[in-house]
């Protein structure tokens, strides 16, 4: 469970350091306005679900996957565009893909998965 939540909050943080990248690009004709809006409202919630996580939500892992494949589907195409004309924003994008997927792994298989279903103590 430890290593599954590093590899979020790694792709949080690589999620930062595109962001920076970004922004140190030139802006189109409407500004960096929505890059920023749709960083905000994506790595807030996975920052949210990610510390459910640690917390032991079972429902938090569900809501991961699915962030995941929202995610992953419009990146893909993305990715290999940006290859060619922006190579850092690509590779980290490939590397938040692959530490999502480990760490998707890790919390679906056991003893993690035991671990969510475990009574909550109060």
């Amino acid at each position: 469970m430890f290593w599954a939540l590093v590899l979020f909050w790694l792709t949080i943080v690589l999620g930062l350091i595109k962001l920076g990248r970004t922004l140190s690009l030139p802006a189109g004709p409407a500004g960096h306005s929505f890059t920023v809006f749709t960083f905000v409202a994506v790595y807030s919630l996975m920052t949210l679900v990610t510390i459910y996580l640690a917390m032991g939500a079972s429902w938090a892992r569900g809501a991961m996957l699915i962030l995941f494949i929202i995610g992953i589907l419009p990146a893909l195409p993305l990715v290999f565009a940006h290859f060619a004309a922006i190579p850092l924003a690509a590779t980290l994008t490939c590397a938040q893909g692959l530490a999502q997927i480990v760490g998707l792994y890790l919390v679906f298989r056991e003893p993690a998965a035991s671990w969510f279903g475990r009574p909550i103590e109060r």
